[in-house]
């Protein structure tokens, strides 16, 4: 049940495919990937920074500026997405971002926590949250786009104001918010990072829609590489949340990063034996599978690696970045050929990530360990 969160908008994608005959299947990706954007902006780096202020032992302040957020999101958001309705007819979902970004810093912090059954449930909620949404995106594809879009938004809402438990009443608000912005202003490497990495998916998925726009072909072999991506990203993680603080405990966080790298490696080489094609589709698939894989492996780096070095990770993430915008750029304008797509996937986030495991491997003591700290103060 702990996994089912991370499916929801796969398997709508696989309801497009194998049921509709691809109807929806550009807006489900667009959903997918603006809500993943989005989602990762709205918390700030909190997720990880939390998580690493828990395996440091500061249990209080995870609890205080986990309640804080609870407390305010259900006031800011929806007037947002009204906002949003009424400006651009919903075309950023304010609500249903909102809702995955405090679902999965939720299910992250309760795995790490070991309490898998607090998990479980938020884990079906934002599965259902995020199937919903896929199945209006289906429907508009048939129907009325702005009146889809905005029931994502009142499903999302509904569904979050009947199960996401809201803090007692006795919290300090402002004691939550200072914590709050302590916190990320401790991690705001982390929140760089967190952001040109989601920004560099971003930017992809966008050229990726848009050659989309006149190859159909593309779009077919992106969706099938989301599905699996998705699949493989969904039980790495969560193995790896309920097993992160033994790692961070026994010194060796780059061996079992590069176990990890392998593994991926090893299952994007499978997938694309598994699911076949010729020539040309099944390399297009393999290092799109890769670099979609490539997001949870950096994503991963950015969360053990000190912060003293953290200049490193962000110098090689903007040369993605940079990169990824100039093709995106040259391709709206349409100064393009398609042999540069190739190029294009292949200098992906898998490639960065080997990259800068070689490079922390010569830099002595480049990733976290457990100090033991119980301080709860700044």
């Amino acid at each position: 049940m702990v996994f089912l969160g991370a499916v929801g908008f796969s398997l709508a994608i696989y309801c497009s495919r194998v049921f509709f005959n691809n109807h929806g299947l550009i807006n489900l990706i667009y959903l997918q990937t603006t809500t993943a954007f989005l989602a990762f902006l709205i918390q700030a780096g909190m997720r990880a920074g939390l998580r690493k202020e828990f395996l440091c032992g500061r249990q209080r302040i995870v609890n205080v500026v986990e309640s804080y957020i609870l407390g305010i999101w259900v006031f800011i958001f929806p007037p947002l997405s009204i906002v949003s309705l009424l400006v651009m007819k919903n075309y950023y979902f304010p609500i249903i971002s909102a809702l995955n970004a405090i679902l999965t810093l939720l299910i992250g912090l309760r795995l790490v926590q070991k309490n898998i059954v607090e998990a479980c449930f938020y884990s079906v909620i934002l599965f259902f949250i995020n199937f919903i949404a896929g199945g209006w995106c289906i429907y508009a594809d048939y129907h009325s786009e702005t009146a889809s879009n905005v029931m994502i938004e009142v499903c999302a809402l509904i569904i979050g104001m009947l199960f996401i438990r809201r803090p007692s009443s006795r919290l300090n608000y402002s004691k939550g918010m200072k914590l709050f912005v302590k916190i990320s202003k401790k991690y705001w490497g982390m929140q760089v990072s967190s952001f040109l990495i989601v920004f560099s998916g971003y930017v992809f998925s966008q050229l990726i829609l848009n050659i989309a726009q006149t190859n159909k072909e593309i779009i077919v072999i992106y969706s099938d590489a989301i599905l699996i991506s998705g699949i493989f990203t969904m039980i790495l993680s969560r193995v790896m949340l309920l097993f992160e603080q033994r790692v961070v405990q026994s010194g060796r966080v780059e061996f079992y990063l590069w176990i990890i790298h392998g593994a991926l490696l090893l299952l994007a080489l499978l997938s694309c034996f598994v699911r076949g094609g010729n020539n040309n589709e099944m390399g297009l698939f393999f290092l799109l599978l890769l670099g979609l894989l490539g997001g949870y492996a950096v994503a991963l780096i950015s969360s053990f690696i000190n912060e003293n070095t953290r200049n490193i990770f962000l110098l090689w993430m903007n040369v993605i970045v940079v990169f990824q915008c100039i093709m995106f750029l040259l391709k709206y304008s349409g100064i393009w050929s398609d042999n540069w797509l190739y190029f294009v996937v292949l200098v992906n986030l898998f490639s960065l990530s080997c990259l800068l495991l070689i490079i922390y491997s010569f830099k002595g003591t480049a990733y976290i360990v457990n100090a033991g700290s119980n301080s709860e103060n700044y």
